[in-house]
């Protein structure tokens, strides 16, 4: 499991250089950013998030312990803001999603 999510992280970050984006993958968001995107996010916000993604935001991008804001939102199990991140383009098989327990009946339940 540990080597599938290397090469996930590993394939995504490549992805990142071939599209000019690889910035994106290879530093998390400032915390101020990443509470600022969630905020958004659980308010139903999905106009705001993706007003923010046409400057260059990366849905997709990380806080510090690795997660994007649709994988906190399912460990909340927040489902206005793991919605708001589906709308707006955010990645489900993201590498933080394989350890959430009961993450995919949780998607299903969205």
């Amino acid at each position: 499991m540990v080597i599938l999510k290397r090469l996930f992280c590993i394939c995504a970050i490549l992805s990142g250089f071939v599209s000019g984006n690889a910035e994106a993958y290879l530093r998390p968001l400032s915390p101020e950013s990443f509470n600022q995107l969630y905020h958004m996010a659980s308010r139903g916000n999905v106009s705001g998030i993706n007003n923010a993604r046409s400057r260059g935001l990366n849905i997709d991008s990380v806080n510090s312990n690795g997660d994007t804001g649709l994988c906190v939102a399912a460990k909340k199990r927040d489902k206005t803001a793991f919605r708001s991140f589906l709308q707006a383009g955010a990645n489900p098989s993201h590498p933080c999603t394989w350890e959430i327990g009961g993450f995919r009946e949780f998607m299903n339940s969205v």
